[in-house]
């Protein structure tokens, strides 16, 4: 077990313009580096089972990761850099985990958004256990993360609708599920905070979509 963020440099890393990948070993070393409930959260969400999470693959992640010049020894320490030690910050210290997927799609486009003091990372599946990763400031909300990216969805198919289930250590999962009804020109919404059976149906406009999404995920400082 390492000291919580004990040899990363995420202070002075500069968050990347574009999506960074990541294989699963490499992924699995970095979380194993910390022995806490949110690296638990990680590892289940990604679906790391201890098949993909043996010290073999956590060492072979490590390899890969120092061949990219991500994680380095310093000071006969082993300390990650760049988008690595931005993924063990998350990892580490996340405080909400959010998945969100298209809830019509044939095939399934799921994505999660972690939130840490200061840093938001949006993590989305790949082929042969790879991800992309997104890293953004927390000075934007997350709310305003999902909502781009329904709208995005959106713009390129009408169709398109969402699910969002955010859930935040000791607190029960919150759920939303969004379509756009064209004929009314508004945002179709079931707000289900409080489980199966208990959702409150709302038909918003883009104001009221914002403000929607700020109380399902609201400022955690």
């Amino acid at each position: 077990m390492t000291e919580l963020l004990d040899g990363t440099e995420f202070a002075g890393v500069q968050l990347p313009e574009d999506v960074v990948g990541f294989g699963f070993a490499e992924v699995a070393y970095l979380l194993g580096r910390h022995d806490s409930v949110q690296a638990d959260m990680l590892r289940a969400k990604l679906i790391l089972d201890q098949e993909n999470n043996s010290e073999a693959t956590k060492a072979s992640g490590l390899s890969s990761l120092v061949a990219r010049g991500w994680v380095a020894a310093r000071n006969q320490q082993v300390q990650s850099r760049s988008a690595a030690a931005l993924l063990e910050y998350v990892g580490a210290r996340g405080g909400r985990w959010t998945t969100m997927g298209i809830a019509n799609a044939q095939q399934p486009d799921l994505a999660l958004v972690v939130e840490s003091a200061g840093l938001i990372a949006m993590l989305q599946p790949r082929a042969y256990g790879t991800w992309f990763a997104g890293f953004s400031s927390d000075e934007s909300p997350a709310g305003a993360l999902l909502t781009s990216t329904l709208r995005e969805r959106v713009r390129g198919n009408p169709a398109t609708a969402m699910y969002f289930v955010s859930e935040t250590l000791g607190q029960a999962p919150r759920s939303v599920f969004v379509r756009r009804d064209h004929e009314q020109n508004k945002w179709d919404a079931v707000l289900d905070a409080d489980g199966p059976g208990t959702g409150v149906r709302k038909l918003v406009d883009d104001a009221g979509l914002d403000l929607l999404f700020a109380a399902f995920l609201p400022a955690r400082r």
